[in-house]
């Protein structure tokens, strides 16, 4: 389709540009590097503040006359801007329906694409957590992109993923790590990820372990220690003291507490007979 447009001319005069502007242009330059180097001074400000409202007026003249030609240009071009907007217009609507059942057929070819590419990956039969888009290549929709091709690329990232998967699960079967690194790939699909995630998850729990372990060694010797003092308190005899008692006051009421001490073999033994010498009972914790 092809339509020649045919323009109505019309016989007018309009300003196109300056016909003294070299001669304007050359006398305002040589009066306005007057002004350029002028230092306005306590004496002469008045004289610059009316030099100054003449320059004013002069700009504003000049800006006018720009206005006026541009409005005189612009009043002759709207009647043919808005025939051929109208025209252009009356086009698009044609344009729009046609490109409307355009994209709906290409829509309906794309979508069947993606249901044979759909059907070929659940017909391969990978790991559950796999979703289709996890390898099927994002510029699949493009035309350029065969069938072959995608359905190969879909296989190839299926026969990986269920490898991948398959060889870090057989590298930590035995560690309770496992299920947190299974996890972290099938969140990635990225093998080197996984073990890298892998390495700092085993490293912190031997840090814990070994924690752990200098935690139970040290309570053993506690308690090992406390066990050994505690017989020999025991093995020692009566009459052995070290403080002088502190009288009771008589009718003072009695409370009984509870408390574990820890201190060298003599300072137990002093405790002990500071306890017998107040007439404090007491109950040795085996």
């Amino acid at each position: 389709m092809s339509t020649e447009l045919s323009f109505a001319s019309v016989d007018v005069t309009l300003p196109r540009a300056i016909d003294n502007f070299d001669v304007i242009k050359a006398e305002l330059s040589a009066k306005l590097d007057y002004y350029t180097t002028l230092v306005v001074t306590p004496d002469s400000i008045r004289a610059a503040e009316k030099d100054r409202a003449a320059l004013r007026k002069l700009r504003e003249a000049i800006d006018q006359k720009r206005k006026e030609a541009k409005k005189q240009a612009l009043a002759l071009y709207e009647e043919l801007e808005l025939q051929c907007k109208t025209l252009t217009d009356m086009i698009d609507r044609p344009i729009a329906a046609i490109d409307q059942q355009v994209k709906a057929f290409a829509e309906a070819e794309k979508q069947k694409k993606y249901d044979e590419l759909k059907a070929h990956f659940e017909a391969i039969g990978g790991p559950s957590f796999l979703r289709l888009e996890d390898v099927l290549d994002p510029k699949w929709g493009n035309k350029t992109m065969g069938l072959s091709a995608l359905k190969q690329g879909i296989s190839e990232g299926v026969d990986r993923v269920e490898r991948e998967y398959s060889e870090i699960s057989a590298l930590y079967k035995d560690s309770p790590l496992l299920t947190a690194i299974q996890n972290k790939y099938v969140t990635t699909l990225e093998k080197d990820t996984a073990l890298a995630y892998a390495a700092i998850l085993t490293k912190e729990q031997e840090r814990r372990e070994k924690a752990s372990q200098t935690v139970t060694k040290e309570q053993e010797r506690r308690e090992k220690a406390s066990q050994t003092v505690t017989k020999e308190v025991e093995q020692l005899p009566p009459e052995a003291k070290v403080t002088e008692p502190i009288p009771q006051q008589q009718g003072e009421p009695l409370i009984t507490g509870c408390f574990r001490v820890t201190g060298t073999k003599a300072q137990i033994v002093a405790l002990r007979d500071f306890m017998r010498s107040n007439n404090i009972e007491y109950t040795v914790v085996k």
